[in-house]
């Protein structure tokens, strides 16, 4: 008995005979063979039909709208609520440069409220309207989690304080 592989390198692989090594060097030939027959064939990670390719909002506004936005979003002198937090101003920009998003914003607030915030900005032409409900959820975790385009453009049962509070507020812009 030898030790062998199919290279007929010496290891430390179980002991097989002689007869066995020659099965497996004929089958390993025979194996090649038809490898060198296939076409060489480049893998594709397959994509999920449910997947689209993630898309970032550009603001087409002031930097300085940008920033009343953000104050406004983090209640700097506006509301008893938070709609995000432990967000920077820089970052906030980010998302809005119409780059890749480093890392999604938390909103944690309701997600309608997050809606209407988005159908704001549209109304008074801050971001393009095509695929807001795509970029909104590239963009935002709600509560810290992931949530669906069609699930955020449908959502809309808000309270009707919050409702005048953010119509308020973007109605100067």
């Amino acid at each position: 008995m030898i030790r062998a592989t199919l290279n007929k390198e010496i290891s430390n692989t179980d002991p097989i005979n002689e007869r066995e090594l020659s099965k497996l060097l004929m089958y390993k030939e025979k194996l090649e063979d038809v490898f060198s027959f296939l076409p060489i064939i480049k893998y594709k990670k397959p994509i999920n039909k449910t997947q689209k390719p993630l898309k970032y909002f550009k603001f087409k506004g002031s930097s300085e709208q940008l920033e009343s936005i953000y104050n406004f979003l983090m209640h700097k002198d506006y509301s008893k609520e938070f709609f995000i937090k432990d967000v920077s101003f820089e970052r906030f920009q980010d998302c809005f440069s119409g780059n890749k998003v480093k890392s999604k914003i938390n909103w944690i607030s309701q997600q309608p409220i997050l809606r209407l915030t988005i159908i704001k900005l549209k109304k008074y032409n801050l971001i393009a309207k095509k695929d807001m409900w795509q970029k909104t959820r590239d963009t935002f975790l709600h509560k810290g989690k992931e949530f669906s385009a069609e699930n955020i453009s449908k959502n809309n049962a808000i309270n009707p304080l919050m409702e005048n509070k953010i119509n308020e507020f973007f109605k100067d812009f």
